[in-house]
């Protein structure tokens, strides 16, 4: 499972990059400190907004999944079937389709200015609502754990910082369309893997009745 969020973690970078690579841009082109030390000092500040948002919503999606008994339509039908909708999504993202999208970065764009606003939208810019992050709560959901919920959404930050990386150093920028590119092909590697889990729970949840019949 924990191979699961390094996996979503990375696919964002097909999202990331393209709705709220914009926004950090804006907000680390405004500062008045420059080099390595300005670039890192913000860039920390921004990524500890994205990690309270993940760690926030990893032990309210673990806890949720307490409610809710393994065998019950919640695990059996209604997550599997998103994970094949949102895998869907992905995999068509990656072959160039496109579908609507309601960001909280093109929300926050324009609208933030300066390190002390760094955190703040660190953290708004965490809940990106995109299949990824979507999947990660619903994985976050079958732990059933806060802390296994928690822990998941920590691995899925690491995986999703190595994109915000190349904010370190100016002269990186220009390689995002190579990034990109990356992105792209492990996007559709993860929604394919996640069309085949959801196909493959529905299957396996509708062996017991069927098994209980031929009895």
């Amino acid at each position: 499972m924990y191979a699961e969020a390094f996996g979503l973690g990375l696919s964002t970078g097909m999202f990331c990059l393209g709705y709220c690579a914009p926004v950090l841009m804006g907000l680390m082109l405004s500062r008045d400190e420059a080099g390595f030390h300005g670039n890192a000092v913000s860039l920390g500040i921004f990524m500890g907004g994205r990690l309270m948002a993940y760690m926030l919503f990893g032990a309210l999606s673990g806890l949720a999944g307490k409610f809710f008994a393994s065998g019950s339509l919640v695990f059996s039908t209604a997550l599997p079937i998103a994970e094949i909708i949102l895998g869907g999504v992905m995999l068509g993202h990656s072959l160039g389709l496109h579908f609507p999208h309601w960001s909280v970065c093109h929300y926050v764009a324009g609208k933030t200015r300066g390190r002390s606003l760094m955190l703040v939208t660190g953290f708004l810019t965490g809940i990106n609502v995109c299949p990824p992050f979507l999947l990660a709560v619903g994985a976050g959901l079958r732990t059933g754990s806060m802390l296994n919920g928690a822990l998941f959404f920590l691995l899925f930050f690491l995986a999703t910082s190595l994109y915000m990386l190349p904010f370190l150093f100016t002269s990186l920028l220009s390689r995002f369309k190579d990034i990109r590119t990356a992105a792209k092909i492990v996007c559709g590697m993860t929604g394919a893997y996640f069309i085949y889990e959801g196909v493959s729970e529905i299957v396996q949840a509708g062996k017991g009745p069927i098994d209980l019949l031929v009895k």
